[in-house]
Parts: structure tokens; C-alpha cells; sequence
């Protein structure tokens, strides 16, 4: 997401949009015009999906994040009414694999997938840390977002958050922040945290005896948040914050997979 866009679709243009895609919050369209530079560039996400699915929330929380952490990196979207105008060539992928439930487009964690094991730990610290960030600098609890796999941005952007293995290259992508709330910071707060983490599909490696993944992610998770933490506070604000974060761990292992 930008804080600005480069391109606007007026009449003039007279683009024609087609649906790619949809989900549970709405519709995805993609544009076509005569201008060749409006038809490559843009998609647009419009909420016409369930009646407790919000758009504007998935635009506000969206924000929320990348005012709180700028390293997140996440689709480029601008929000206008009831939609929102995103990058059309990395949108236009995701939506196509997620929607055709292509084998690499959700994380593999069951033990019998084949997917290399260091893979695997990369993907388990990168949600870890994306995890931890939308807790403590987000302050929200990451409800329903959901982790998929797909191409890098097509402008070579981000070339660091790339990974290249027997998938070919891609990068990790955050999608749905409609259905995301803000957390307090306290007890509540947590199990509110706690709740999200539980329901939110299989995305996340799990708690259990000689599960590698989850001391990857529970390691990397106390480590992000740790830097979070003490980079926004100090003094007994920052100890009370950070047992929060242990708070949230031991609850996960306490009550399991």
C-alpha cells in the first residue's frame, strides 16, 4: 500500500473493467482502456461481498500497520469509496492463486509436506515477525489475515524480501485485513490475540512435543517483539509490554494445538 498514487482513471479514458476475482468482502476487477499504461497497471477491490465484511476496515487496519512498521511491505492499494485501487500485476496474481488453490499458494506446516524444511523455517520466522509487529506496534490482533505465497512485485521492488527455492522465486503476502480489530494492551488484550491466532485457519505453525516450526516461530516471535517493544517504550511500561508478548506464547502452549 502507497500513500499516493502515480495514475488516475477518469472518463476520458473510458476503461472497461472485467472481474478476476472474489472473496468474502467483495469483488476484484481488473481495468482495460486504450491507454496501454492505465490497462497494465491497475486492479480495483470492491465491497460488495458479505454484510460483516468491511473494506474500509481493511483499509484502515492496512494503514494502521505501515504507519506503525515501514519494513512491512504489502500490496499497493488506494483506498476511494468502496473499493480500493491496488498494483493490477502482483494483485492479479495473488488473487488467481488463491482462488485456484494452487499447491504453493498457502504455507505447507503438516509434517508430511514435502516442501524443504528450510524453506519451511524461513516462511515460520517471517510470519513471526509479521505476527509480532501487528500485535505491538499494530496494537490489533491479526484476525483472519491470511499468509500466502506468490510472485515478488513485478518492479523488482523489494528484492531482499524474495525467496528463490524449488518454487521459483516469491515472497510472502499478507492479505485480508477486513475482519482485524485493535487489541488493548493488557490481559484482554491478549486473549483477544490468542483467539485470533487459534481460529485463523492453518497459517501459523502450532504448539507441540518436537515441533521444530513452532520453536522457530515462538523464537522469532519473542525476538521481533522484544525490538518492537523497546523501541516505542521504556522503563516499567516496557516490562509490563513485554510479559505481554510471553503472556501470549505461554497461553498457546498451555492450551495446545
Amino acid at each position: 500500500m502507497s500513500d499516493h498514487t502515480d495514475h488516475t482513471i477518469s472518463q476520458d479514458h473510458k476503461a472497461k473493467l472485467h472481474r478476476i476475482g472474489e472473496g468474502f468482502c467483495g469483488t476484484v476487477w481488473a481495468a482495460t482502456s486504450d491507454d496501454k499504461e492505465i490497462s497494465a497497471a491497475w486492479v480495483f477491490k470492491r465491497e460488495d461481498g458479505g454484510p460483516s465484511r468491511s473494506l474500509h476496515n481493511d483499509y484502515r487496519m492496512h494503514r494502521r500497520i505501515l504507519n506503525s512498521h515501514p519494513i512491512l511491505r504489502f500490496c499497493d492499494e488506494e483506498a476511494a469509496g468502496g473499493k480500493i485501487l491496488s498494483s493490477r500485476l502482483a494483485a492479479r496474481d495473488l488473487v488467481q492463486r488463491y482462488q485456484q488453490k494452487l499447491p504453493h499458494s498457502t504455507l505447507p506446516w503438516s509434517q508430511g509436506d514435502t516442501t524443504d524444511i528450510r524453506a519451511r523455517v524461513l516462511y515460520a520466522r517471517a510470519m513471526a515477525e509479521a505476527l509480532a509487529t501487528i500485535h505491538w506496534l499494530g496494537q490489533m490482533d491479526g484476525n483472519d489475515i491470511e499468509f500466502v505465497l506468490a510472485p515478488p512485485p513485478a518492479d523488482g521492488t523489494h528484492e531482499g524480501d524474495t525467496w528463490v527455492n524449488i518454487l521459483g522465486p516469491h515472497a510472502l503476502w499478507i492479505l485480508d485485513f477486513d475482519l482485524v480489530r485493535i487489541i488493548t494492551m493488557n490481559e484482554h488484550g491478549v486473549l483477544q490475540a490468542v483467539t485470533a491466532f487459534q481460529r485463523n485457519d492453518p497459517f501459523y505453525p502450532r504448539p507441540g512435543r518436537g515441533s521444530i516450526l513452532w520453536e522457530v516461530f515462538r523464537k522469532q516471535y519473542l525476538s521481533t517483539s522484544h525490538d518492537c517493544i523497546t523501541t516505542v517504550m521504556d522503563g516499567s511500561g516496557q516490562r509490563e509490554r513485554l510479559a505481554l508478548s510471553q503472556r501470549f506464547i505461554e497461553i498457546l502452549e498451555v492450551e495446545g494445538p
